[in-house]
């Protein structure tokens, strides 16, 4: 901490709502095993110092606000931003013409246009999930290395299976969605595996089940969520359509599975909200933010802002980017 400018956590905006102090844990003996953790797997002590200063930059970066400033906008307070340019080794004048300037190209020709306050807290939220994404890939593939003892690591991975349990709130949105999602897969392939195919072979090998053993699917559930006709398919194409908001997503919803069984609609009329009948039990979604938060569209120059880093993880990161983008756009 006294390395590294760290707030308080109930002045971060992305987590002040969060619980800080996990019960029965204690942080500083944590964090001792965690950089144990990196000692043992052979990071730098440069290269832990650059991971910490990249979290605390990516929660830094959410504390950027904005004004209106004509058609387009300004930072209400340039610290955060200052601060976090200088936790990501980059200069904070390009950091903060990345937020506040968006790219239009045209051919060839690029020409530089203002974000409104609602097109820079995408920017600045797209280039938060980007850097936290893009490090934690960065963490496995380097673990990966590490423990692979130089054999080839294709095919390897560092996983990490984080059940968060099935959620059902007094108000739930996108997130509750995804995590009860994942947890109809895990139902699904539990189903799979202890009863469809165990079945499978006793009719196989002509072994009767006494009293006709049956078990309840959720593949209808899983559809409803996740498949190329499903709920998740209606929010990414309504990102695409002019003057779409939560109340037009949740419209077509309801329109669209109106006869489906899963699905459950509310008894008042713009209600904001839709329900399903989990295999765990009914959850109520509020759609309110399910747009914006369903928008992942970093700046499109994040990977050349990368590469000017001073710390070589943001660069290797940026270089890992450039590779991929251009050989998307190879013939």
């Amino acid at each position: 901490k006294d390395q590294i400018k760290i707030l308080e956590p109930s002045e971060y905006r992305y987590i002040k709502d969060s619980q800080y102090k996990a019960p029965n844990v204690n942080d500083m003996t944590f964090f001792d095993e965690h950089e144990e953790a990196y000692d043992t797997l052979g990071f730098p002590k440069e290269t832990q110092m650059e991971i910490f200063n990249m979290v605390v930059a990516i929660l830094t970066l959410g504390n950027c606000e904005f004004d209106e400033d004509g058609d387009a906008c300004k930072l209400k307070d340039e610290t955060p931003m200052t601060d976090a340019a200088k936790m990501l080794g980059v200069e904070a004048s390009v950091l903060k013409k990345m937020v506040l300037v968006r790219l239009i190209k045209v051919g060839r020709d690029v020409t530089e246009a203002g974000r409104t306050v609602a097109q820079a807290e995408q920017a600045r939220d797209g280039l938060a999930r980007l850097i936290y994404g893009r490090l934690f890939k960065y963490l496995i593939e380097e673990i990966n290395k590490t423990l692979s003892e130089g054999a080839p690591t294709e095919g390897q991975y560092f996983g990490v299976l984080d059940i968060a349990g099935f959620e059902s709130f007094e108000k739930n949105s996108i997130e509750q969605l995804f995590i009860n999602l994942s947890n109809e897969h895990l139902q699904a392939h539990f189903n799979n595996h202890i009863f469809k195919m165990e079945l499978d072979d006793y009719k196989a090998e002509g072994v009767e089940v006494a009293g006709g053993l049956t078990y309840q699917a959720n593949d209808d559930i899983i559809a409803l969520i996740d498949s190329k006709s499903s709920i998740l398919a209606t929010l990414d194409e309504e990102i695409s359509v002019p003057k779409a908001t939560d109340m037009t997503f949740v419209a077509k919803v309801l329109k669209n599975f109106d006869k489906h069984p899963r699905l459950i609609k509310s008894k008042f009329a713009n209600a904001g909200n839709f329900g399903i009948a989990h295999f765990a039990g009914p959850v109520t979604y509020e759609v309110a933010g399910f747009l914006e938060k369903n928008v992942d569209k970093p700046p499109d120059e994040s990977a050349d802002v990368f590469l000017t880093s001073s710390f070589g993880v943001l660069k290797k990161i940026g270089e890992k980017i450039a590779a991929e983008l251009a050989e998307a756009s190879a013939p």
